[in-house]
């Protein structure tokens, strides 16, 4: 009798996506989006193979949700990584999630970073991310 067609093709696609799994999970997350879309590429002409949809994790209004590589590193420069390494590293993704409500606490009371406070815009991306879930 054999399998469903689609169980079949998806199957494959998932087969070869678990071989490469641990090198997405060292990449941005745009990057890992974009490898998986690339696979899916050089798969296309297989009849065999599915072709599931990927689409960048999106927020109730529709908008990409707020990610830590894309949004949130870019904010924290090298005097904030370094005068912070003590407590924690802001340039890692779990540290900055664990510590998130803290941080975001200390924006917005304007002791964060240490020389100057950011802008109500920064303080309001940090915000988003946090309140989205905190995204790697």
């Amino acid at each position: 009798m054999g399998f469903p067609k689609l169980f079949r093709t998806e199957s494959i696609f998932l087969s070869a996506a678990g071989f490469i799994e641990p090198i997405v999970k060292t990449l941005p997350m745009d990057y890992a989006i974009e490898m998986n879309r690339l696979i899916q590429l050089q798969m296309a002409g297989c009849d065999r193979v599915a072709q599931p949809a990927l689409s960048k994790p999106q927020n109730r209004g529709g908008s990409p949700l707020a990610s830590f590589q894309r949004d949130i590193k870019p904010l924290f420069r090298e005097l904030d990584h370094d005068k912070m390494m003590s407590w924690f590293d802001l340039w890692d993704h779990a540290q900055v999630k664990a510590n998130a409500d803290d941080i975001l606490t200390r924006l917005e009371e304007g002791d964060m970073p240490c020389d100057e406070a950011w802008p109500a815009e920064r303080i309001e991306i940090f915000r988003k991310w946090f309140e989205e879930g905190a995204q790697p």
